[in-house]
């Protein structure tokens, strides 16, 4: 009789639970119904800018350099330049396509609110034959200031660095794979986020 009662009182437990325990309508849940603290930045977007700075050419006066400055100081010429950049661009609308993440248009004004996420690509020769890569990308959300509430301040709401070593000839490929991890880290956050349970 008494196991028969803790079976009941067991199935009506199970039951009430899954009755009122809410569903999440999407988001990828941890098993105390809470969303996982990595996905909180991501939940309520609706796709994002997109702004990737670091590849654009400069001008490069260097004393005593024979040949392309450019290609000396950078190891990259400007056409490498350019054609890095293009493929760069082409990598992440692809993540973002696959990832069903909406590229948004920015129009470039102050009064740009909707979120960016803003790639930042370096690198530098440490040595003759070595060179460090390091690829930053980082989703900004505009925020009013407490003091100042006529005042917008971009705000990280989530950061990745990756840092990597070239030695010079697999340059690009270097810059671009690291580019590349970088961004499908970011889709793949995104797409956990919004995941329909």
């Amino acid at each position: 009789m008494a196991i028969a009662r803790v079976r009941q009182v067991l199935f009506a437990t199970v039951l009430l639970l899954t009755w009122v325990t809410p569903t999440t309508g999407g988001q990828e849940r941890a098993p105390n119904g809470g969303i996982y603290g990595e996905l909180l930045p991501f939940v309520g977007l609706d796709g994002v800018r997109l702004e990737v700075s670091g590849l654009g050419g400069g001008i490069f006066n260097v004393p005593s350099v024979v040949g392309d400055p450019e290609t000396v100081v950078t190891g990259l010429s400007r056409a490498e330049h350019q054609e890095l950049d293009e493929l760069i661009r082409a990598d992440i609308a692809e993540a973002f396509r696959t990832g069903g993440i909406p590229l948004l248009a920015s129009d470039r004004s102050a009064s740009e609110l909707r979120p960016l996420l803003a790639i930042r690509i370096g690198w530098a020769r440490v040595k003759p034959d070595v060179i460090t890569v390091q690829v930053r990308i980082e989703l900004l959300e505009a925020a009013r200031l407490v003091k100042d509430q006529s005042r917008i301040v971009w705000s990280s709401m989530w950061g990745s660095t990756y840092n990597s070593i070239s030695s010079g000839p697999d340059l690009a490929a270097v810059i671009r794979s690291v580019t590349r991890g970088q961004v499908t880290s970011f889709v793949g956050l995104y797409v956990r986020a919004h995941r329909a349970g």
